[in-house]
């Protein structure tokens, strides 16, 4: 998934016409109209509700592909206007509009994933009544019955029948609903064909091994023989020639000031940068972080959708994000909500081990707080990460993997439970970057290598 540059617009432009997220992320310093609040260093958002292409919305962390055969595939990266989003998300449209609605039920992954079909995954609970602002809508049946999921599960029926099923992990609980179109369903069924054929890693399912609790599921890598890969490398865009310098920071910081020529730095040996009120740091373990002191300091909340959006656009707005991101992780204190962004290489996330979370202060590559409709913190990790030309086999053995991570815990081969199991590249400070296991257990972090 890749979320494209914002574009300047003119003020009248926001009055009169819809605001472009996503593909197109507007935004502009307002600072005495009643319909929106002043823009801070130029990151706010327009309403969800006015209009705006809330496309984001809808964006999951990533696609789920039953292949057949108990068999099923994950894409991370070029979600975004693909056959198979595009043909889910019209699936979704059309069966909140006017489709039938079932009854609540227990959450049964089994079941769920024995149909032919696509999973929607998010790293977060998604708000029930901001997922249906995507499609401009308020779906009564789907908010009064679940106010928040984890999961959307698509799949054709049968030649003019197509399902959906919102999925509350955290509480178990299903809510499907079905649509008859033939033309709707012979498009899911043919992205579901196009998508079976691509080549990729495979995964199965816990719920489908066997697992006797139905209300919880993970996907597991696996693969009878080793499955090649590209190692990555790592750029830093504030380095040239010499390291990084202060020269090499400026020309790219200018974003985070409403005056780019007023900014100063106020210790250049720290690469501290400031005019007042925004402060940015570049840090000696390869951090940017970005404050904005002067918004008010108040209780006042902003809708998860306009929070979301001002998030993102403050991404877009930073030109020297390279690499495809998604969110992976939501939190709420207060007003503050904080998004948090990882990148994406090859369909394979790239995740921040515990060691370097602990030196750098950061779970994910980039933290975006938002508060009171503007964001007060950026902070990320500079990297962006490239195929570094070399190639290496995986070996995706996965109960070689548990009794490892058994031993390591002390837990014994049938005394731990997982709370999730990821294949990704390891987020470090070099130029052969691998793929490895991250496998988590009571709240701690495994990670170990592939080869």
């Amino acid at each position: 998934m890749r979320f494209s540059g914002i574009k300047p617009a003119v003020i009248i432009c926001l009055v009169i016409s819809a605001v472009y997220l996503t593909e197109q992320l507007w935004f502009e310093k307002i600072s005495s109209h009643n319909y929106l609040p002043s823009f801070i260093s130029g990151f706010g958002y327009a309403p969800a509700q006015s209009g705006a292409n809330t496309d984001f919305l809808a964006m999951p962390e990533r696609m789920v592909t039953g292949v057949g055969g108990g068999a099923y595939s994950i894409k991370y990266n070029g979600l975004q206007g693909s056959a198979a989003k595009t043909a889910c998300d019209a699936v979704i449209d059309a069966a909140l509009k006017n489709g039938s609605a079932g009854a609540l039920t227990a959450l049964d992954w089994p079941l769920i994933l024995s149909r032919p079909g696509f999973l929607y995954q998010y790293a977060f609970n998604m708000p029930s009544d901001a997922f249906v602002l995507r499609f401009k809508q308020k779906n009564i049946a789907l908010t009064s019955k679940i106010g928040s999921f984890t999961d959307i599960a698509v799949y054709p029926v049968d030649s003019s029948v197509s399902g959906v099923i919102f999925i509350d992990g955290a509480g178990r609980r299903a809510f499907g609903c079905q649509i008859s179109d033939g033309q709707l369903a012979a498009q899911l069924s043919a992205a579901l064909d196009s998508a079976r054929r691509a080549d990729s890693f495979l995964y199965i399912s816990t719920s489908q091994g066997g697992s006797d609790n139905p209300g919880v599921n993970i996907f597991v890598p696996q693969s009878a023989s080793p499955h090649s890969y590209a190692h990555l490398a790592i750029s830093n865009p504030y380095s040239g020639p010499g390291g990084v310098l202060y020269k090499n920071i400026i020309p790219l910081i200018g974003i985070f000031f409403d005056k780019p020529s007023s900014q100063w730095a106020n210790n250049p040996d720290n690469y501290t940068f400031s005019d007042g009120s925004n402060f940015v740091r570049y840090l000696p373990n390869d951090v940017l972080e970005y404050d904005n002191y002067s918004v008010p300091d108040t209780s006042a909340d902003t809708a998860f959708a306009d929070a979301y959006a001002a998030a993102l656009a403050m991404i877009a707005a930073d030109k020297t994000v390279a690499n495809d991101y998604f969110l992976a992780a939501y939190d709420q204190s207060g007003a503050s909500r904080v998004f948090s962004f990882d990148y994406a290489v090859d369909d394979f996330p790239i995740l921040i081990p515990d060691t370097l979370a602990s030196d750098i202060g950061l779970k994910h590559i980039i933290e975006v707080t938002v508060q009171n409709g503007r964001v007060v913190k950026y902070k990320k990790l500079a990297y962006n990460f490239n195929q570094s030309g070399k190639v290496s086999g995986a070996n995706l053995q996965f109960r070689q993997v548990f009794e490892s991570i058994a031993k390591q815990s002390g837990g014994g081969s049938g005394g731990i439970t997982f709370d999730s199991v990821n294949i990704g590249y390891k987020a470090e400070k070099s130029n052969d970057i691998k793929l490895n296991w991250f496998i988590g257990v009571n709240n701690h972090m495994f990670v170990q290598g592939v080869d």
